[in-house]
């Protein structure tokens, strides 16, 4: 028994409703994105700076990913195939998109793993950004 004398049977069973309502959300969000949650990402990953019109750089990656891919796919899935592709770190393909050497959509689009290590390193050094700034407050 439990603190509050309920039945076990019924606490699994609820928590088993729980688990399918949670799964059944997480699918239906898993499949929809915003221009401004993959504009986040592009910040998450380290990605800041503006154009010589002021326009913010995660503005331009997400309104060419938009335009020329799809969005539903993740900004983070075109920046890594991208730098799979160029072999270029995050910064040195920022730098030349901004300079329209290069495009962010043109690229085979690599598997996830793929996608998560070659990111990895900048989303790290981000949150350890983030863990440091919250200490010193």
């Amino acid at each position: 028994m439990n603190k509050l004398n309920l039945d076990q049977k019924s606490i699994d069973e609820s928590r088993g409703f729980a688990s399918a309502i949670a799964k059944d959300v997480q699918s239906f969000i898993n499949e929809r994105t915003t221009v401004a949650v993959e504009r986040t990402v592009c910040r998450l990953l380290g990605i800041d700076g503006v154009d010589k019109f002021d326009v913010p750089v995660p503005n331009l990656l997400v309104d060419e990913a938009v335009k020329h891919g799809d969005l539903s796919l993740g900004i983070s899935t075109y920046l890594g195939s991208a730098l799979l592709a160029t072999q270029m770190t995050l910064p040195d393909f920022v730098s030349a998109f901004m300079k329209h050497e290069t495009t962010l959509c043109d690229h085979p689009l690599a598997s996830v793993k793929q996608i998560k290590a070659v990111l990895a390193p900048y989303l790290h050094k981000t949150l350890e950004k983030i863990q440091k700034n919250k200490q010193d407050r």
